[in-house]
């Protein structure tokens, strides 16, 4: 008796030890989902659960941005919330973000190392992306981030220093440079007023600052002082908060 509660436990603590390995693999794939290593280049994701009809395919996808291999991975996402991977599409060094446009028509990816955005075609049906062109950004640091504007005739990267705005081709979904705002504090993070009327920016001090849209221009409207050491800031879908 004595043994085999003893085996019993050893069991037990396999399947422990092999469901944390199971969780701790999960954690890395959604930590590397900006920074890839998550899924091998190339490789299949997870495989549907058997009998495959239990978990079919749904018209959504998910895109992950991989700078170990400098592409895109394209995923469906199953029934159940599993991703299934698809393929790749090349991006540039140090790609950070994926961003669909909101007609689904276009995606870009942010190759923040590269400093320029890469412009796809994209396929609604079945989420592909077929590479154009890059657009380089001039900067002297990596680009931090990639925001639409709510009218999609526009987006904003920031440029370490600076908010370059760029006018997106309704036809061809290809980039324009616009205008540079430039702000002598490195940029953290930022994000767009729904309304599409303002933009907040985290730069690298203790302030959150508002900027007014004037075509695509900014000009600061004013900023506060906050606590501890921000990261990045977020505009609640009411545009109240």
């Amino acid at each position: 008796r004595h043994l085999s509660f003893f085996d019993s436990m050893l069991e037990l603590q396999r399947r422990l030890f092999a469901l944390s390995l199971l969780a701790g693999g999960g954690l890395l794939t959604a930590g590397c989902g900006g920074g890839g290593g998550g899924v091998d280049e190339g490789a299949p994701g997870p495989a549907p659960a058997p009998g495959g009809g239990d978990d079919p395919a749904t018209r959504t996808f998910a895109y992950i941005a991989r700078p170990d291999s400098r592409d895109v991975a394209i995923h469906q996402v199953l029934a159940s919330g599993a991703l299934r991977f698809v393929e790749s599409s090349p991006a540039g060094s140090g790609v950070s973000k994926v961003a669909v446009h909101p007609s689904g028509r276009f995606a870009y990816a942010l190759n923040s190392d590269a400093r320029s955005v890469s412009v796809y075609d994209r396929q609604p049906a079945d989420g592909l992306l077929s590479f154009k062109r890059s657009l380089e950004i001039g900067s002297f640091s990596a680009l931090s981030d990639f925001r639409f504007h709510p009218n999609g005739e526009m987006a904003y990267v920031g440029t370490g220093g600076a908010i370059q705005a760029v006018s997106i081709n309704a036809d061809s979904g290809e980039l324009q440079l616009g205008s540079l705002t430039q702000d002598a504090i490195p940029i953290e993070g930022f994000d767009v007023h729904p309304a599409g009327d303002r933009v907040f920016t985290i730069p690298h001090v203790a302030r959150v600052i508002s900027w007014r849209v004037v075509g695509d221009l900014l000009e600061e409207v004013n900023y506060v002082e906050i606590d501890g050491d921000p990261l990045g800031v977020v505009v609640s879908p009411s545009g109240r908060f």
